[in-house]
């Protein structure tokens, strides 16, 4: 599953590895990734 993400710098793309390709509630970990620099940020699912 990918989900993009825009932000004022550009569209970066994330991948979120899940087996269901549906997320529970929780605060997952992800990386966040353009291709050249790479940024880590909490995804918080309700």
């Amino acid at each position: 599953m990918k989900l993009a993400v825009h932000n004022l710098y550009g569209q970066f793309y994330l991948t979120l590895k899940n087996i269901n390709h549906q997320l529970e509630k929780g605060i997952y970990m992800v990386q966040i990734s353009n291709g050249k620099d790479t940024k880590t940020s909490k995804l918080i699912i309700k």
